[in-house]
């Protein structure tokens, strides 16, 4: 075994054993529990729903007792 590969092992091994809770169980899923998906899926669907009924979604009545939906620059609109 080449010294250089040696290396590459070594460090993936460090790698795993520092990450080991990421790679090896589901308690720190970034996949499935991923923040931002879920964030966005409520507003992309409340949309979506919106554009459906012939309604232009300018107002959120969900968020915040009210927030404006097209002025909010993280919805996509």
């Amino acid at each position: 075994m080449s010294g250089t590969r040696r290396w590459f092992l070594l460090l993936t091994a460090v790698v795993a054993l520092f990450f080991w809770k990421i790679l090896f169980t589901g308690q720190f899923s970034i996949l499935l529990n991923w923040e931002a998906a879920n964030q966005t899926y409520a507003w992309y669907s409340y949309a979506a729903r919106s554009i459906q009924q012939g309604i232009l979604p300018v107002w959120n009545p969900y968020s915040q007792s009210g927030h404006t939906f097209v002025g909010e620059s993280q919805t996509g609109l």
